[in-house]
């Protein structure tokens, strides 16, 4: 369902965005969506896989829920891929608002670009102006924004059979337990250090990579397609590895 990410990216294109994509932007466009559900199709057609290990029943995976609890879990879900589209979508209009505000502005990657490049302007100079929207400080106000965004919405947590959580004393312990892991190498705590700074330099290199190549692109639905490529490739991965439920963290070849 990963893959609806990129429908969102192309409906909010043509119904929000008013520019023109050019054939040779949505051509390769395409061929990565046709490589995506290609490379998929043996992992869909064949039995349901989650972190190496085949899943028989829908309740091996999730426990006995019943139908309304996941088609609601299924609806937020796709909300949340939706919201993802539409994060690249606002903010490559507000960057294409502020490259038109700066003077002989151009984007560098003309591959994916329109052909219409003035000559002008150097490749150099082109550098140098795409280097005034620094994507390291804008993925700095973005996190600081969404921190301030989940830190206000602690009260989930409160929610029977959503958060994990009782009542305030429990959240806390949970969430102060949670902080210590990360910095402790207990035995309760289970590989979590490992595991969370290795996410954490793996996510932050994820984010300031795919906002750098919004910037230079000048497209959120090319850049949702090339982060989607990682799919086939997570797919592949845990075709051949599995991680192994008692030990946070580490992984076996069946």
């Amino acid at each position: 369902m990963k893959a609806l990410v990129l429908l969102f990216a192309f409906l909010y294109y043509f119904f929000v965005c008013e520019r023109f994509m050019c054939l040779r932007r949505i051509f390769s466009t395409t061929i990565i969506i046709t490589g995506l559900f290609v490379a998929l199709d043996y992992s869909l057609c064949n039995k349901f896989k989650c972190r190496g290990y085949e899943i028989q029943h829908t309740s091996d995976d999730s426990g006995n829920w019943s139908k309304q609890t996941h088609a609601v879990w299924t609806s937020v879900y796709i909300i949340g891929l939706a919201l993802f589209a539409a994060f690249f979508t606002v903010l490559e209009q507000i960057l294409f608002k502020v490259k038109k505000a700066i003077p002989g502005l151009c984007t560098v990657s003309s591959s994916v670009s329109t052909m219409s490049v003035s000559s002008s302007v150097t490749e150099l100079e082109q550098i140098n102006v795409c280097k005034k929207i620094s994507s390291v400080q804008l993925v700095m106000w973005l996190h600081i924004f969404g921190i301030l965004i989940v830190g206000s919405l602690f009260w989930i947590e409160f929610i029977p059979q959503i958060g994990k959580g009782s009542n305030a004393k429990e959240v806390v312990n949970n969430t102060f337990n949670g902080i210590h892991c990360h910095f402790s190498n207990e035995v309760d705590c289970r590989n979590t250090t490992i595991i969370s700074w290795l996410f954490l330099f793996s996510y932050t290199g994820f984010v300031a990579a795919s906002i750098h190549f919004l910037i230079l692109t000048q497209s959120a639905v090319y850049t949702v397609a090339t982060m989607s490529t990682a799919l086939p490739l997570a797919a592949v991965w845990w075709s051949f590895v599995q991680m192994v439920p008692t030990e946070n963290g580490k992984l076996q070849i069946p």
